[in-house]
C-alpha cells in the first residue's frame, strides 16, 4: 500500500555515482520516494521488493545492460514504466528499447526540464488509469 507521504516511487539504476546522485537529488521532493542502485542486479532487487511505478535505468552498465534490465522488469510487471538513459546516441538501441516496451529513451546529459516533463506525463497517466506508483510486494 502506498503511504500518504510517498505517493510516487521512482527507481534509478545507474553505475555512475555522479549520475545517480544528480538524478536522485533532482527528483527528490515531498511525495516522491527515490530508490537508487549503482548495480543492475541490486536495482532489480529494489524493483521486485518495492514495485515502483517508474524506473530510470542507464543502458551501458557492467554485468547487465539497461535493455536486459528493461526485459526483466517487463516480465515481472508489464505495467512498470521504464525509461532508459544513455550517453551514447545509438538509434538501434533506442529502437530496440521502444520495441521492448520502454516508456522513453533519454540522452545524457539529461535535461531536467525534459526529464520532469517525461516523468510528469507518466505520473498523470498512472493517476488517470488508477495505477499505483509505489507499493511493497508481499
Amino acid at each position: 500500500m502506498t503511504s500518504p507521504d510517498n505517493h510516487i516511487c521512482i527507481a534509478i539504476i545507474d553505475d555512475n555515482p555522479g549520475s545517480l546522485e544528480y538524478l536522485s537529488n533532482a527528483l527528490a521532493r515531498n511525495g516522491v520516494r527515490i530508490l537508487a542502485a549503482s548495480d543492475p542486479q541490486e536495482g532489480l532487487d529494489l524493483v521486485y521488493a518495492n514495485r515502483p511505478g517508474i524506473v530510470l535505468s542507464d543502458v551501458v552498465m557492467p554485468g547487465m545492460s539497461g535493455l536486459e534490465v528493461l526485459n526483466c522488469i517487463k516480465k515481472f510487471d508489464p505495467s512498470t514504466d521504464v525509461i532508459l538513459m544513455s550517453a551514447r546516441n545509438d538509434d538501434r538501441t533506442m529502437a530496440e528499447a521502444m520495441r521492448n516496451g520502454a516508456a522513453g529513451y533519454l540522452e545524457k546529459p539529461i535535461s531536467l526540464a525534459c526529464l520532469r516533463k517525461c516523468l510528469g506525463d507518466l505520473i498523470q497517466s498512472h493517476a488517470a488509469n488508477g495505477i499505483e506508483t509505489c507499493s511493497t510486494a508481499h
